[in-house]
């Protein structure tokens, strides 16, 4: 085992943000999360964070760890991390967290949305869950989606 008092970042990854038509989750998963293993090789991946806020109201997807691509990897757990616009962040401790504790020498993060292949409606209704949806989604008093919403894609 490594020396788990100490934790590093080995490899990182970015499918620049854009609207990304031509590609689902899947693909922009899987652009990511491929180049980190071509940086790192045949390594011993403990777990895989996956953050994620908005496919259960956007793709109607609310398992994103086994369509996502990660069933070569069964004995593997993918987990999830839905925190609004704090999800990766949260994906990033809670990966630490495992790695400092023990559990796992090495875990991948990558944050993954799709938020332009809906209409404004429905991207609204999916910004409002992460406020006061009683004010924001049933009153309809939103905003719009400003500030880092219109930067979807995958960072790993």
């Amino acid at each position: 085992m490594f020396n788990t008092t100490e934790v590093y970042v080995v490899a990182h990854s970015l499918v620049p943000g854009s609207r990304h038509y031509e590609k689902g989750l899947k693909e922009l998963f899987a652009e990511a999360f491929l180049k980190i293993l071509d940086q790192v090789g045949n390594v011993n991946l403990g777990a895989i964070y996956v953050a994620n806020a908005f496919s259960e109201v956007l793709q109607d997807q609310g398992t994103l760890c086994i369509p996502i691509g990660l069933r070569g990897m069964r004995r593997i757990p993918a987990i999830r991390i839905e925190s609004g616009d704090g999800s990766s962040g949260v994906a990033i401790l809670e990966a630490y967290n495992t790695v400092r504790a023990g559990i796992y020498d090495c875990v991948a993060v990558v944050g993954v949305e799709k938020m332009h292949d809906v209409i404004n409606v429905k991207l609204n209704k999916a910004l409002a869950t992460i406020t006061d949806y009683e004010y924001e989604g049933v009153l309809w008093c939103n905003t719009g989606g400003s500030g880092s919403h219109g930067n979807e894609g995958v960072h790993a």
